[in-house]
């Protein structure tokens, strides 16, 4: 099969001709540029990395990594926006500035963030913090979903990507609700607003859904029928359980994310790619109920995360995209270790297809490039369905 197909064959949980992988596909797969320098010294490639994205310090995988490693799928990103927002309170040259080890950038939303050489990277100076009505956040500075810049050359660049590569195609639309209004209001009074502001709570992520709703309607019209995976993102859960209550989520939450993620399918065949990080089990019957039908980043270490507990539950209704740890196994362990966790995982989770192999999330400097090696040649080599 071509990493199309494949890809394809795994989404409609049927078992291809080997595992699917992702190195690099999707704003969650990738690697951190220094992380990404060691293994391309390791595999004798002296090209210049291209850090795409500043904040996390992620690269553009290249073509020949991609193939060594078998990647079965190609990133498709949106168009950056044309300019940042006049954000009140900042000055009127306020603009990304860096220096190192650590960078500081103001987003089209007007959060500030602080990143680490290493990718690590925190939401502060919350916009929205001091904001206390409805009228308030309508008023504030939104940024231009309608911009024409937005889908310039996207359909030049997925017909471009789908001549030359045999690969899947994700578009990373991302499109966060809930994430967006906790760095936009502040991660103490995000949830404080659920009990003491629930109407205020709503306003914000409804205004936040909108926007992503105009981008996505715009951008789907250009590339929707070219792209194979729609990618979101919502991160709800902690290392062990989730950020509120089930029924907050189910009150205030799901009905915005169903509304948006229903508007997003009707607008293209690609399945939705849906990355929530934790303890994300507590919630997957409530993100089926809204319409997901991939989950990632399957983060194994969470609690009642655990692989076999997933697949028996779940298996035939989400497909599982991820799995391979990235706090202890791939950081920590020998390459020995880390071809014996990728086989355990492709035995429980391969079955029936509904698996994309791939790290739990984006390689940290701290990850021997000797590990991802393992990784990616062991999945190949076992991961082939009989």
């Amino acid at each position: 099969m071509l990493s199309q197909e494949r890809v394809v064959t795994a989404l409609s949980h049927k078992e291809p001709d080997r595992v699917p992988m992702d190195f690099g596909g999707t704003s969650a797969t990738g690697i951190q540029v220094t992380a990404y320098d060691r293994l391309k010294k390791l595999l004798g490639i002296e090209t210049p990395s291209l850090v795409t994205n500043r904040r996390a310090q992620l690269v553009a995988v290249e073509e020949a990594i991609k193939n060594r490693l078998h990647a079965d799928i190609d990133g498709l990103e949106p168009n950056p926006p044309s300019s940042l927002p006049r954000v009140a309170g900042l000055p009127a040259d306020a603009s990304p500035v860096s220096a190192s080890p650590v960078s500081a950038t103001i987003d089209e939303w007007g959060v500030h963030w602080l990143s680490g050489a290493g990718g690590a990277h925190v939401a502060t100076n919350p916009p929205l913090a001091g904001m206390e009505t409805a009228a308030e956040v309508e008023a504030y500075p939104w940024p231009d979903a309608a911009a024409p810049s937005r889908c310039t050359g996207l359909r030049e660049k997925v017909l471009e990507l789908r001549s030359r590569s045999p690969r899947a195609i994700a578009f990373n639309l991302g499109c966060q609700i809930a994430s967006q209004a906790r760095n936009m209001r502040g991660y103490e009074q995000w949830l404080m607003d659920f009990l003491l502001n629930p109407a205020l709570a709503e306003a914000v992520m409804r205004k936040i859904m909108a926007i992503h709703m105009i981008t996505a309607e715009r951008m789907l019209a250009v590339i929707g029928d070219q792209v194979d995976v729609v990618t979101v993102a919502d991160d709800l859960a902690t290392q062990s359980g989730p950020m509120m209550s089930p029924a907050i989520y189910r009150k205030i939450i799901r009905p915005l994310q169903r509304e948006m993620f229903g508007f997003i399918k009707a607008r293209t065949k690609a399945k939705l790619f849906y990355h929530c990080c934790g303890a994300a089990s507590f919630f997957l019957e409530d993100f089926l109920e809204a319409g997901i039908d991939i989950l990632n980043p399957v983060q194994v270490s969470a609690a009642n995360m655990d692989p076999e507990f997933l697949k028996k539950n779940y298996g035939g209704r989400v497909t599982f995209w991820g799995g391979v740890d990235t706090q202890h196994l791939l950081p920590y362990g020998s390459p020995r270790e880390v071809a014996d966790g990728v086989k355990r995982l492709i035995d429980i989770m391969a079955p029936g297809g509904g698996f994309i192999l791939a790290a739990v999330h984006n390689i940290r400097p701290e990850v021997p490039p000797e590990n991802l090696v393992a990784l990616f040649d062991t999945a190949w080599e076992y991961g082939r369905y009989k």
